[in-house]
Order: structure tokens, then C-alpha cells, then sequence
């Protein structure tokens, strides 16, 4: 999800190649928190496993049974 937050941190990332510098902008930011634990996703960050880039397609419950199950 790009937000004003992640572009932020991407670009500073993108510049120093620095883990250390973006560890410490992140910490400044709040740390996980604004994101993953108070769910402000236009100021926080959230963290997600590297499995994301596999998703493909977000069915509907309906179309993920109907595929399990072999209908339609």
C-alpha cells in the first residue's frame, strides 16, 4: 500500500542503502505502532511477510468456495 509515509521511507532508503538510517527515521515515525497496532495506515507503517508478492487475485468468499469446491 503506498502511502506519503512508505514513499517517504522508500526514498530515504532508495538514497543511503542505509538499514541504520531507515531503523532511525521509523523510530521517529512511531516505530509499528501507528500502523500495525493503532491501524493508521497513511501515517504508520505495517509489516508483511515477503509471501505478498505471490497474491495474484482477492476472490470474493463466495468465488474461493465455488473454486474449492469445484463449482462453476
Amino acid at each position: 500500500m503506498r502511502t506519503r509515509t512508505a514513499d517517504h521511507l522508500a526514498a530515504l532508503f532508495q538514497d543511503r542503502h542505509n538499514a541504520l538510517d531507515l531503523d532511525e527515521e521509523i523510530r521517529k515515525l512511531g516505530g509499528l505502532r501507528p500502523g500495525m497496532l493503532l491501524g493508521d495506515m497513511d501515517e504508520g507503517i505495517i509489516s508483511v511477510n515477503t509471501g505478498i508478492d505471490i497474491i495474484q487475485s482477492i476472490p470474493s468468499v463466495q468465488e474461493l468456495v465455488d473454486s474449492l469446491l469445484g463449482v462453476g
